[in-house]
């Protein structure tokens, strides 16, 4: 397959050796949506479509760094998370976001070395390698799951004197962007950062460099 798929196109590079999917087969990867949902069926009518109605920009530069413009949140921007697949779901997130509210909070640090800085509410569990196959500084992640931390009403970063209720950030609204490129880029040069859901083919396991194009394989 990589082979075929290297030969049928010329936007990326497929590999074999790619971890964390290396030495897999294809009935071992979870393909489909990488939201449990279609992209088409994520939103329903009632989502507030994005810039429908108004004009595209065509004078965007072709040259663009969110963490620049947006110098305040570079190191949100800049932080590459590794959620995996079938890391929860993106409409609950954001409606928990405008209804509830969350709070700050950093990395996962142990309890005795958490200062001011760190937040509210620091990530509760450690760090680990999903990919077993790749290289990693952090240790293998265990093959049972972890126990979901208890929920908790005051925030768990001691050194943090703001109470939870105070500290609690709530977004005004949230929607859909049309499925254009340049909405989308419009959208990042004007706002900030977008979410994005994907289908996942057969075909990304191999994926190593390049531009992503559907190429061969099923969902």
């Amino acid at each position: 397959m990589v082979d075929k798929i290297n030969l049928m196109q010329n936007s990326w590079t497929a590999s074999k050796d790619q971890p964390p999917f290396k030495g897999t087969s294809i009935k071992d990867v979870p393909t489909g949506s990488l939201d449990d949902l279609k992209p088409s069926s994520t939103f329903d009518d009632e989502t507030r479509l994005l810039g429908s109605t108004e004009p595209v920009l065509t004078n965007l530069p072709s040259d663009f760094d969110a963490r620049q413009k947006f110098a305040s949140c570079a190191g949100v921007i800049g932080h590459v998370r590794s959620n995996g697949c079938n890391r929860g779901n993106l409409i609950e997130g954001l409606n928990f976001m405008k209804n509830h509210g969350i709070v700050t909070g950093n990395e996962f640090k142990p309890a005795d070395q958490l200062a001011s800085a760190d937040g509210c509410w620091p990530y509760p569990l450690p760090k680990c390698n999903h990919a077993s196959s790749a290289a990693s500084q952090y240790p293998k992640c265990p093959s049972e799951a972890l126990s979901q931390p208890a929920c908790q009403t005051e925030c768990i970063n001691e050194s943090y004197k703001t109470s939870l209720q105070q500290d609690l950030h709530r977004a005004k609204s949230w929607g859909r962007l049309p499925t254009s490129p340049q909405k989308i880029k419009q959208e990042i040069f004007d706002n900030g950062t977008v979410l994005g859901v994907i289908s996942m083919y057969e075909d990304f396991r191999l994926y190593k460099s390049g531009v992503y194009v559907h190429t061969t394989g099923g969902l």
